[in-house]
């Protein structure tokens, strides 16, 4: 039976914004950011038109779904994305940084977060098939840290493609068993060499990549993996996309899920023509592309170390949209490329936002209602809410600490 480690005890939104002032003006900035979030849900389109190239293959597959499917569009939309980034790493194609930066690949990891029955499988499948890429995939139901570097050395630069990823990550933090292989995914993150040497074999895997592709269901996903692991842990090492459902194309409209692909693979192939270059490189237009996507994305709640991961992966979603926009004859990245990167990372930050709001800002708003409506009967009678009577009157506030970040909050509301 797999062993389990013993759980650190995870700071609660109360212990945050009763110890820190700045935690305390984080959750302001997060209610205010939920508001204007309601707001845009309002958008007659769906929000990722924003990150789709004109006449693209990108835009093709995408309306395609909008018209054929109640498909979540963030799901046709992604997956393309991180096929092409996988057909790219296998073909080892990469970008140039200026200066000693080094070399970046291709090898963006994302959790796709969707209802389930959103259609996260059945989208993948099309579209590998439709473009008929060649044999890209990394093997999943790995067991072991021994089968993962066997199957790892035989497959390396391929598309890891893994449904129930909550549980996955989940089970990294919980399960003694798969501690090596989360030391080895560290590993892979920094394209390192791996080895594994017992006394029967070794094996060693150089210049180790993998795209990774993550489905899991967004509804239980805070429960499997905390705040603290995603601003802070292994799973920071990942991209956030929330999948919803279009109110407007409504489940009973589409029985069937017919999709016309037949021009996806000749657009494709056109694409994989003008790849001339192995290693491609950023012009001086590109750079100051990319510094102002830095600047425009910057948002003090996202903890720095969160941001500038997600910044990186600015220049691996350039080199991809390089090629998904016909450019791939062209040695050097153009600021374009890094514009639409820029508007993709957007989508990252925003995602990012509701994942840190999906983990106790929920409950804390129902505290915030009651203390609210306590405050209010208090002023009917004509006395003063004070921390003691919070924390006798409403369910959750533990101490007079808390009470008084809590009165904090609503007397500035």
């Amino acid at each position: 039976m797999a062993q389990k480690k013993m759980q650190k005890k995870q700071l609660s939104l109360f212990d945050l914004i009763s110890k820190s002032t700045s935690a305390r003006d984080q959750v302001k900035e997060m209610l205010s950011f939920r508001a204007a979030d309601v707001e845009g849900k309002r958008l007659s389109h769906w929000r990722g038109i924003v990150a789709l190239p004109p006449g693209s293959l990108a835009e093709v597959v995408v309306s395609e779904f909008q018209r054929k499917t109640n498909i979540p569009l963030e799901l046709p939309f992604f997956t393309l994305l991180h096929w092409v980034a996988a057909y790219l790493l296998k073909h080892d194609v990469s970008l140039r940084l200026p200066g000693s930066e080094g070399v970046v690949k291709p090898d963006l990891w994302t959790v796709l977060l969707a209802s389930s029955g959103a259609g996260k499988s059945w989208t993948q499948k099309r579209i590998y098939k439709s473009l008929e890429m060649g044999e890209l995939a990394f093997p999943g139901g790995i067991a072991s840290a021994a089968k993962f570097v066997q199957e790892l050395a035989e497959h390396n630069k391929s598309i890891w493609i893994k449904d129930e990823f909550g549980q996955f990550l989940k089970a990294l933090s919980n399960q003694t068993h798969l501690e090596e292989i989360k030391a080895y995914l560290l590993s892979l993150h920094d394209n390192e060499t791996i080895e594994r040497k017992t006394q029967k074999y070794s094996v060693t895997v150089e210049d180790a990549a993998l795209v990774i592709l993550g489905f899991t269901v967004w509804e239980t996903f805070p429960e499997q993996v905390s705040a603290e692991d995603v601003l802070d842990g292994f799973a920071q090492r990942f991209s956030y996309i929330v999948a919803e459902r279009d109110e407007k194309r409504a489940m009973i409209d589409y029985p069937i899920w017919n999709l016309n692909s037949e021009s996806w693979k000749e657009r494709w192939d056109t694409l994989v023509k003008k790849i001339a270059h192995p290693e491609y490189v950023i012009s001086q237009g590109a750079m100051d592309g990319y510094k102002i996507a830095f600047s425009m994305l910057y948002n003090e709640q996202i903890p720095e170390s969160f941001y500038r991961r997600l910044l990186w992966r600015a220049h691996k979603y350039a080199l991809v949209y390089h090629i998904l926009r016909g450019q791939g004859h062209q040695k050097e990245l153009a600021a374009e490329d890094y514009g639409w990167a820029g508007r993709v990372l957007y989508l990252h930050v925003h995602d990012a936002m509701r994942l840190l709001d999906s983990h106790g800002l929920s409950d804390f708003e129902k505290v915030l209602r009651k203390t609210e409506a306590l405050r209010d009967r208090f002023k009917e009678e004509g006395r003063v809410l004070k921390a003691r009577d919070v924390v006798a009157g409403v369910r959750g506030v533990r101490s007079a600490q808390e009470a008084k970040a809590v009165l904090s909050i609503i007397d500035e509301k």
